[in-house]
């Protein structure tokens, strides 16, 4: 009964992760380097090596904070991403530094708050906080997005695309 359960014990510590404190180190580093690089491209409005990040999966999604903001697909994400763009001249995203990150194996999700600071297109300033939730996979030894949902100032939230 002992034996089985230290078992037991083992089995549970190794789906949690436990005792791979290197690895989960470099795989932390690896998704705070992702979220750097995330937002040099938004600093740059650079819309086709921001759709670099994300996942390939047909079920990626980004969610805004409004109705009509559920965006599944490259295509329908693309389209949102250049939505957000259009909205800004120039937009920087500095991340909490107590940021949630959780990699295990191959997904990592991440959450917590973040600071946008904006200059929209007639040169008002939005400095705002703000919230995000994610999930990275890693594709090819590269982490990418497949899921976020933002919390955003209504000033830099797309609207949702026109219904045909």
């Amino acid at each position: 009964m002992r034996a089985s359960r230290w078992l037991c014990l083992l089995l549970a510590a190794a789906l949690l992760g436990l005792g791979s404190g290197p690895a989960l180190a470099d795989a932390r580093s690896e998704i705070k380097d992702f979220l750097r690089r995330h937002n040099g491209r938004y600093q740059l409005a650079d819309a086709p090596a921001l759709l670099g990040l994300l996942a390939q999966h047909p079920d990626a999604v980004s969610i805004g904070p409004g109705p009509g903001q559920t965006f599944r697909g490259r295509q329908a994400i693309q389209g949102a991403l250049l939505l957000g763009l259009a909205l800004v001249r120039a937009v920087d995203v500095r991340f909490a530094d107590n940021m949630v990150i959780s990699p295990r194996g191959d997904l990592a999700w991440l959450g917590g708050e973040l600071r946008l600071r904006a200059q929209t297109h007639d040169g008002r300033i939005v400095d705002a906080p703000a919230r995000l939730s994610a999930v990275l996979v890693r594709e090819n030894g590269q982490w990418r997005l497949f899921q976020a949902s933002a919390n955003l100032p209504p000033e830099l939230s797309a609207p949702p695309p026109a219904r045909r």
